[in-house]
């Protein structure tokens, strides 16, 4: 996640979900996270190929919820816009 400007989002809630997923992580000082697709964790923790929908909220910025579709490595870029 990222603000208008293009800095990093720290400490946002990222979820991940659709149907049999749902998934929540926060972003590190970088802005990103990652729901890998590795075979040593849990099977209800790693996204199938599929449309999921992307919630995001941060501390001074408005939800931002939206569909994306996972195929194999899927990258998403997400700005978020400040609170009023």
């Amino acid at each position: 996640a990222v603000s208008p400007v293009g800095l990093a989002v720290d400490n946002a809630t990222v979820r991940l979900s659709g149907t049999g997923y749902d998934v929540t992580l926060g972003t590190g000082a970088v802005g990103q996270v990652y729901f890998p697709n590795n075979p040593q964790l849990p099977a209800d923790f790693i996204p199938a190929d599929g449309t999921y929908t992307l919630e995001i909220t941060a501390p001074g910025f408005q939800p931002s919820t939206s569909t994306v579709t996972v195929s194999g490595t899927t990258r998403v870029r997400v700005e978020l816009v400040p609170s009023s």
